[in-house]
């Protein structure tokens, strides 16, 4: 969101083209998610935090598509991403209390 540049060519894009790039199979954006997420998923797994059963591949799909999602999403300020991340994005991934 900090990057003008690309949220300006986001905004110009059309018929959804940049954002089919952004989620699609393109090979720097999914090496950078998973680097990004990497250390996270591996300690929440370590701890058992991690939902059972989660391909962290898939999962890296899913989060690419939710972070496109928030980055169109200019009605919502960082405390709107951060309820909407809170709600649905943490219980579909934390293991459930024991």
């Amino acid at each position: 969101r900090k990057d003008k540049v690309f949220i300006a060519a986001l905004e110009e894009a059309s018929d959804w083209r940049l954002e089919r790039f952004l989620v699609g199979p393109n090979e720097a954006f999914v090496q950078r998610a998973e680097a990004l997420w990497r250390n996270s998923m591996e300690r929440a797994a370590a701890t058992h935090e991690w939902r059972s059963g989660l391909d962290p591949a898939k999962v890296n799909g899913w989060l690419r598509g939710v972070a496109v999602i928030l980055l169109l999403r200019d009605d919502l300020d960082a405390k709107g991403q951060e309820e909407l991340v809170r709600t649905f994005v943490v219980p579909a991934l934390v293991a459930a209390a024991p």
